[in-house]
C-alpha cells in the first residue's frame, strides 16, 4: 500500500460554491457577482478586481486574501476570518462584516459606507488609518475654504479606542 501524506492544493478551476478551497488561487477581475462562498477557504486568494458584489462569503477564512479594488458591493462576509487581508481601493459599501475579524486588514481607501461592522474585531491602529484616510479625502469644499473637518464614530468604534487606551 501507498500512502501519500503530500499537501493538499486548492483546485483553482472548482465552481464557486460553498466549502469550495481556493486558498491560494489566482481569481483576479472575475466575475463573482452573487455566488455562495460561504465556509470556503480562501486563505492568500487574490480577488483583485473582482466582482463580488452581493456574494455570500460566511464564516469563510480569507486570511491575508487580496480584494484590492474588488467590488464587494452588498457582500456579506459575517463570521468571517478576514485577518491581515488586503482590502486597498475596495468597495465594500452597505457590505455586512458582523463579527468578522478584521485585525490588521488594510482598509486604505476603502469605502465602508453603509458597511456593517457591528461585533467585528478590529485594531484600533485599523480604526485609526479608515479615520485619516477618510478625513485626507473629502468630499467636501469647506475644506478649501477655511473649514474643518468634523469625526463622528460609533460608539462600538469608540469602544475600540477605549479598549485600547485611546481616549
Amino acid at each position: 500500500a501507498i500512502i501519500y501524506c503530500g499537501i493538499a492544493h486548492a483546485a483553482c478551476s472548482d465552481q464557486a460554491r460553498a466549502g469550495v478551497k481556493w486558498g491560494r488561487c489566482y481569481l483576479d477581475e472575475q466575475n463573482l457577482a452573487g455566488v455562495i462562498l460561504d465556509k470556503a477557504d480562501l486563505r492568500e486568494a487574490r480577488f483583485n478586481r473582482s466582482d463580488m458584489s452581493g456574494a455570500s462569503l460566511n464564516s469563510s477564512v480569507a486570511r491575508r486574501a487580496k480584494f484590492v479594488s474588488a467590488n464587494l458591493k452588498g457582500a456579506s462576509l459575517e463570521n468571517a476570518d478576514l485577518r491581515e487581508t488586503d482590502f486597498t481601493n475596495a468597495d465594500p459599501r452597505d457590505a455586512r462584516m458582523a463579527n468578522a475579524d478584521l485585525r490588521r486588514a488594510r482598509l486604505f481607501r476603502a469605502d465602508l459606507r453603509g458597511a456593517d461592522l457591528t461585533g467585528a474585531t478590529l485594531d484600533a491602529t485599523d480604526l485609526l488609518k479608515v479615520f485619516a484616510d477618510s478625513i485626507c479625502f473629502s468630499t467636501n469644499n469647506d475644506y478649501y475654504f477655511g473649514g474643518e473637518p468634523w469625526l463622528l464614530i460609533s460608539p462600538e468604534h469608540a469602544e475600540i479606542l477605549h479598549r485600547e487606551g485611546l481616549s
